[in-house]
């Protein structure tokens, strides 16, 4: 159902939760939220559509940061988002993107 609502999409995707975690590049992760708004972003840059993608988190999902679970929540959510390299939310964004001057 997201992903339908995800590539049907006309002018903005305003997403908000406790924590995002989806499939990027090579991880265990089965949901495919991350490659179906990366679809859709690559499509509005593509038509030069006026588009925009929003996703409100906290700054950590709630619990102790002490607790393990808490610290691996984190861990998969920069993961899907930041931090694993070309295969990461924000790198296949800025690939689309190309080079800016």
């Amino acid at each position: 159902m997201y992903l339908n609502l995800i590539k049907l999409s006309q002018h903005h995707i305003h997403i908000e939760n406790q924590f995002f975690t989806s499939h990027f590049g090579t991880s265990t992760v089965e949901n495919t939220i991350a490659d179906a708004l990366v679809k859709r972003i690559g499509l509005a840059i593509k038509n030069s559509e006026d588009f925009r993608v929003t996703i409100v988190l906290p700054a950590h999902p709630e619990g102790p940061l002490s607790s393990w679970d808490t610290q691996e929540t984190m861990h998969w959510q920069y993961q899907t988002l930041i931090r694993s390299g070309a295969g990461s939310f924000l790198e296949r964004i800025r690939a689309l993107i190309g080079p800016t001057a």
